[in-house]
């Protein structure tokens, strides 16, 4: 038996969860109380046990059901076969144990019931099975006889007689309002977990909510085989959570660093260019400016010898709304530079 059929079987036998599956997934309701259920008999036909098999006392006049959990941790094609040999066994069991009380006590009697075995008062108890898919990948596999069925038109398929479905549940499928259901924390916890390890979004929300208090081993164990999540036992009969929490906390903080951290850089970034960028635009506009008024008294000097340096200084000073000393030191850079560069 490997690690992960032996967690799963461990975790599913607890009664309050083997309860709270049969609740919500089978009977729609609060109808099975963890106190009902008793473990089947374990000697039953070779090769047609069920991972879990619980004996439900209905009420106190002696009504039982057996129910079966068959976990799945991958597609199995003819699952729906399975389950309907498992039921039809559980039948068949039955059957079978009626067949030897009656012979016995019939025995030397010739009636039409010694040679069935059967009475009119038989009554058989109901046999049920449910499917645990835990995989990551949809099942796509069939869940009934008729999607097995092939060579037969549809029309001609009295489906109500022939189709047997089964009983599958999608463990990392399950919506929040079935998970509400659940009594047991533990198994909310276990299908959060599993549902979660898969959703970064998912996996935020359940360290928000803070949902992951304590949960037993059991429930580690499937955690653990499921997920590789290598969650710390610590000691006595509860597992602590908090240090997974603390665990994906710690990673999702320094995520969230790491994506404040490069925002802010491209941030900074993006403002440094357009500051550089309108610095270099603004510079370049006043250096042209600059350029056009040196150019401008040149041209104009030359145009008109005889107009003074101060009423042209003065004249500019007024087109351009410099001052006349920043007039001067413009048109006095300019002919430093025409002397040194002739």
């Amino acid at each position: 038996m490997g690690r992960v059929d032996l967690a799963l079987k461990k975790f599913i036998r607890k009664n309050d969860i083997f309860a709270d599956l049969c609740n919500v997934f089978i009977f729609g309701g609060q109808t099975v109380h963890p106190h009902q259920l008793n473990e089947a008999d374990p000697s039953g036909p070779e090769g047609r046990q069920r991972d879990v098999e619980k004996i439900f006392t209905v009420n106190k006049a002696g009504g039982r059901m057996m129910i079966g959990i068959e976990n799945q941790n991958f597609i199995d094609c003819g699952m729906p076969l399975r389950a309907a040999d498992y039921d039809l066994s559980g039948y068949v069991s039955q059957y079978r144990d009626h067949l030897r009380s009656q012979r016995s006590r019939l025995k030397g009697i010739h009636t039409e019931h010694f040679l069935s075995a059967l009475t009119r008062n038989l009554r058989l108890s109901p046999v049920m099975t449910l499917v645990l898919y835990w995989g990551k990948e949809n099942w796509d596999g069939p869940q009934s006889f008729a999607e097995m069925f092939s060579g037969i038109s549809p029309e001609l398929q009295p489906w109500e007689r022939l189709n047997y479905r089964m009983n599958l549940v999608c463990i990392r499928q399950i919506p929040d309002a079935q998970i509400n259901q659940f009594r047991s924390q533990e198994l909310r916890c276990v299908v959060r977990f599993l549902q979660a390890a898969e959703n970064p979004e998912k996996m935020k929300r359940l360290i928000r909510d803070n949902d992951l208090q304590s949960i037993s081993d059991e429930a580690i164990d499937v955690i653990n085989v499921l997920t590789d999540a290598g969650i710390r036992r610590m000691e006595g009969e509860k597992t602590d959570m908090c240090y997974a929490i603390d665990v994906i906390k710690k990673e999702y903080a320094a995520e969230q660093v790491a994506i404040v951290k490069a925002e802010t850089e491209a941030r900074v970034r993006k403002e440094t260019e357009a500051r550089v960028r309108k610095e270099t635009e603004a510079r370049v506009r006043e250096e042209t400016k600059n350029n056009l008024i040196a150019d401008s008294f040149e041209r104009m000097k030359e145009n008109n010898p005889s107009l003074k340096d101060s009423d042209i200084i003065r004249f500019l000073a007024q087109i351009f709304g410099k001052s006349e000393k920043t007039i001067r030191r413009l048109v006095r850079n300019r002919k430093s530079f025409d002397m040194q560069t002739n």
